[in-house]
């Protein structure tokens, strides 16, 4: 290939592609909403718990995101230990969510 083809061809894959900066404002946004989503979902459980009423729900919609995230890492990363962090806070959002339904449904 001439050197005009490979440049035409980086180019052309350049707009298809978001560049470094791109991904790292992505990522830190990433990492602002799912911190936000937990303090806020901790400030939701506090009142809950104040008032008696099941906090359940709030505490899987915590693990999941923690879960997922530790998955996310795993699977990138090729790291055990992420994945097995990734099960352990999925198993606790599913008895959690279960914990959740359970108290919905013994409410009524």
């Amino acid at each position: 290939m001439n050197r005009n083809k490979v440049l035409e061809k980086v180019q052309n894959d350049k707009k298809h592609h978001p560049d470094e900066r791109e991904m790292q404002i992505m990522q830190k946004g990433s990492g602002v909403s799912v911190f936000c989503m937990l303090v806020f979902a901790l400030i939701l459980m506090v009142v809950k718990i104040c008032t008696n009423q099941p906090w359940y729900d709030l505490y899987s919609l915590m693990f999941v995101s923690i879960a997922s995230i530790h998955f996310y890492k795993g699977i990138k990363l090729k790291e055990k230990h992420e994945l097995a962090y990734g099960i352990l806070f999925g198993a606790l959002a599913f008895l959690a969510l279960g914990s959740a339904i359970y108290e919905y449904l013994t409410m009524a």
